[in-house]
């Protein structure tokens, strides 16, 4: 038998970090697929080793080949939060690199606590679902 895999949205609702934000919800995707997931995984195997290649004290990239390679991998990185935030069917509930970078900076600690609740939420719906 075949079971057609929906994608299951759900909501991350801001008040829980400020109750200022009460209304205004973040739709994330708990049930994104291996390859989704994996895409994070290399991500953070590849900041990994460049954050190791740079202690090394073999000569290494450059300074600046690696601040480019950082804000290349940071926009990345927030590409894959924005694909993960951009499921829900309302195009209007979609994000954009540049609104998460917008955001962070009027408030990175609200970005650093959308990105862990998220994180935290794909951790929690798996063990529910597990449980079930």
């Amino acid at each position: 038998m075949e079971i057609m895999v929906k994608k299951i949205i759900r909501p991350l609702d801001l008040a829980a970090f400020a109750e200022e934000h009460a209304g205004v919800q973040v739709k994330v995707w708990a049930n994104p697929t291996r390859a989704f997931r994996q895409e994070r995984n290399a991500l953070l195997a590849e900041f990994g080793e460049k954050v190791a290649e740079r202690k090394s004290p073999e000569p290494g990239p450059k300074e600046k080949d690696y601040k480019n390679w950082r804000a290349d991998w940071e926009k990345r990185f927030t590409a894959w939060f924005v694909q993960l935030w951009s499921q829900d069917p309302d195009p209007a509930t979609h994000w954009t690199v540049e609104q998460v970078n917008a955001l962070e900076d009027q408030d990175p600690r609200l970005v650093q606590w959308m990105t862990e609740s998220s994180l935290q939420l794909l951790v929690d719906f798996g063990t529910l679902q597990k449980k079930a």
